[in-house]
């Protein structure tokens, strides 16, 4: 069975992490794969595997600005409401 499965350590999560000083812009994923009959076959399925793992990233950092935003425009409405209320008296 071919597969490429990403490898998670302590020791990459470290040294990842260290690119969070610069904006958190590099991104790495490493993987093991198994089962390609050739270079280009391995090539191809980190590719795709990498493809899909950025894919979750966006959508979690989306889900995250998203959850931000509402949270943001709730504080907003509250302090309208407030800000109503006492011009109104």
């Amino acid at each position: 069975m071919k597969s490429a499965d990403q490898i998670e350590t302590p020791e990459i999560t470290d040294y990842l992490s260290s690119f969070k000083n610069f904006g958190d812009v590099i991104d790495f994923k490493f993987f093991k794969v198994t089962g390609a009959n050739s270079d280009r076959e391995a090539h191809s399925l980190t590719a795709q595997k990498t493809l899909e793992l950025l894919g979750q990233d966006n959508d979690n950092y989306l889900i995250k600005l998203q959850n931000l935003l509402v949270q943001t425009e709730t504080l907003n409405l509250k302090l309208l409401t407030k800000l109503f209320l006492l011009t109104a008296e």
